[in-house]
């Protein structure tokens, strides 16, 4: 015995650390598109995919022709179209010519009235043919050279509503569509959303608006901070957890739609905590211990109450002080020891 024996077994010590940490609740995330600007893009007419102008993978922008499909449908709406407008423009110039011989009291009164009801008539006519050119898709621009052209090509272009990235494709040149079968899903992956369950004794805490900080699998270290914009107002039956939902950002795409990780809502300001290394704490009777020196070769074995675990290290919610030395090598050690000179007196007291 000697006051450096403790030094001689390697016993080493160490203040506890000072961490600044956010309260939080640290839930299970997984990633998901971002439904508001996801796309199911199908075919607005019956018809046959003639060509497929892009791949999965792909990123396009808002109008891009993403297939052109050969419909009957189309043309006919285009053809009812084309002779709607030359019916108003008939009817149009019959209306002139009885204004004009009303204007010289050369035709009557009920001619005028006829042609010009005839009038209106073609002109509702060749609204509701245009409208439905509008429901199928075309633009202002097509529908304009529709007029030009007198064209009633089947022809019918299928656009991206928005940019993004083509995420699924289904569609099959040949192959006979029909209206609300899905050729292509269209993803915005400039933001995210992570689904949260959330245990229902912290869902009280949670609440929309808060921030989030997330770490993925496959992204190491790297932190993703989002906000928490959806918690729901059910608790799960058989899993007794609340659904949640985060929408984080995404600019250089490295989150992909089905990764886990782990996520903290965060419900506060930065508190001030004491962390150390995990091999510190001794488990004695299914409860965490620590030894902290008192002097040269003496130690006090001393019972914590720790919080969260962070890789190598532990934070310690009360049982000691910053002004601590713990020992942070060879506790197990010293634990050996400890119940050898227990031995026969019982256990360590609560």
């Amino acid at each position: 015995m000697s006051p450096d024996s403790a030094a001689r077994a390697g016993i080493r010590t160490a203040n506890p650390e000072l961490s600044e940490v956010s309260p939080h609740v640290k839930v299970l995330g997984e990633v998901r598109y971002n439904q508001n600007r996801l796309a199911r893009i199908t075919p607005l007419a019956a018809g046959v995919v003639q060509r497929v102008l892009v791949d999965v993978g792909q990123v396009v922008e808002a109008g891009d022709v993403l297939m052109e499909i050969a419909s009957s449908d189309v043309a006919e709406a285009k053809r009812d179209y084309v002779v709607a407008m030359m019916d108003e423009h008939l009817k149009e110039l019959a209306y002139d010519r009885e204004k004009q011989m009303l204007a010289k009291a050369i035709s009557p009164e009920q001619n005028f009235q006829q042609a010009e009801s005839e009038h209106e008539r073609a002109k509702i006519v060749r609204m509701t043919a245009r409208q439905r050119l509008a429901n199928l898709g075309f633009t202002d621009e097509e529908i304009a050279r529709i007029e030009e052209t007198k064209s009633s090509s089947s022809l019918l272009v299928v656009r991206a509503p928005y940019a993004g990235t083509l995420v699924e494709r289904a569609a099959v040149v040949g192959e006979a569509v029909e209206p609300g079968k899905a050729l292509f899903t269209l993803a915005d992956l400039s933001t995210m959303w992570v689904e949260l369950a959330v245990p229902e004794g912290q869902a009280s805490r949670v609440k929309t608006g808060l921030p989030v900080r997330a770490t993925f699998q496959g992204l190491g270290d790297e932190e993703v901070v989002g906000k928490l914009t959806w918690v729901h107002s059910r608790v799960d039956k058989r899993t007794r957890l609340v659904k949640a939902r985060a929408e984080v950002p995404n600019s250089d795409g490295e989150l992909r739609d089905g990764m886990f990780g782990e996520v903290q809502v965060i419900l506060g300001e930065d508190i001030s905590t004491l962390r150390i290394p995990k091999e510190s704490v001794q488990r004695i009777e299914q409860k965490p211990y620590v030894l902290v020196r008192t002097a040269d070769d003496l130690f006090d074995l001393r019972r914590v109450v720790i919080g969260e675990r962070n890789g190598k290290t532990v934070e310690v919610v009360s049982g000691i002080q910053l002004a601590d030395a713990v020992v942070v090598d060879g506790a197990f050690t010293m634990k050996s020891e400890f119940f050898k000179s227990r031995l026969g007196a019982g256990c360590v007291d609560d």
